[in-house]
């Protein structure tokens, strides 16, 4: 919906914040959890973003 793709690590990388804000912890990605993540699945989100070394 907001045209950002992320099919690829760098792209991920570029956009970890927004991804662990939405995802983890506002959860409004995806929009109406239409993938059906789930809390573990959050959770590992927020582990992985967190535990990223400054800049990596």
């Amino acid at each position: 919906m907001k045209n950002l793709r992320l099919d690829s690590a760098a792209q991920i990388r570029a956009n970890a914040h927004n991804i662990y804000q939405q995802a983890v912890v506002l959860r409004q990605m995806p929009m109406s959890n239409a993938t059906g993540v789930t809390e573990q699945e959050r959770q590992a989100l927020g582990q992985w973003y967190l535990g990223r070394a400054p800049g990596s």
